[in-house]
C-alpha cells in the first residue's frame, strides 16, 4: 500500500487553474481532455472517441498541482487504444443512436465536430471536419478509441 500511495502522490508537472469536471450536458471538459489526449497520441487518425458515460470516466480532476492518483481515479482501467476504419454513414448512425437513447454528452470526440439537428420527429447528425466540410456517407474515417468501447455496444467490432 505504501508503494501505491507513493505512486498516487507522484507529480505530473501540470497545475490545473480550475477543476476539470464531468458533465452530462452536451460536452464535458474532462471528456474533451481525454478525447484530445487520444487524438494527439495516435498519428494519422481523423477522430478520437472516448466513453464519458457508462462509467467511462469515473471522477474529476481537482484544481492545483496534478498527481498520478487523481488522473488514475478518472480512468482506472487497463484499456488499450485501438484504431479502425469506418464509413461516415456508420459513424453518423452511432451518434444518432446515442441521441435517440438520450445519452447526450456520453461520447467524447476530438478531430470532428458532431452537429445534431431535429426536424419534426426525425433526428439527424452531421459530422464536420475542422475546416467545416461535412463528412460524406461513403468517406472512410480512421478512428481511435478504447478496446472496451470498440468491442462493446457502441461499435461492436470484436
Amino acid at each position: 500500500m505504501a508503494r501505491v500511495e507513493s505512486l498516487r502522490r507522484q507529480p505530473l508537472g501540470v497545475t490545473l487553474a480550475t477543476p476539470v469536471t464531468r458533465s452530462q450536458d452536451f460536452e464535458s471538459s474532462i471528456g474533451n481532455l481525454f478525447a484530445d489526449a487520444v487524438f494527439e497520441s495516435v498519428p494519422g487518425i481523423d477522430v478520437a472517441i472516448n466513453n464519458n458515460g457508462r462509467a467511462g470516466l469515473r471522477g474529476d480532476l481537482p484544481q492545483g498541482p496534478l498527481t498520478f492518483g487523481p488522473l488514475y481515479d478518472v480512468f482506472p482501467f487497463d484499456n488499450r487504444i485501438v484504431r479502425f476504419s469506418i464509413a461516415g454513414s456508420e459513424l453518423r448512425q452511432i451518434f444518432e443512436n446515442e441521441v435517440r437513447q438520450g445519452r447526450r454528452g456520453a461520447i467524447g470526440v476530438a478531430g470532428l465536430r458532431v452537429q445534431v439537428y431535429c426536424g419534426g420527429s426525425e433526428i439527424g447528425v452531421n459530422l464536420l471536419r475542422p475546416s467545416g466540410r461535412v463528412v460524406g456517407p461513403t468517406e472512410r474515417l480512421e478512428v481511435a478509441t478504447t478496446d472496451q468501447l470498440a468491442a462493446g455496444g457502441t461499435f461492436g467490432l470484436f
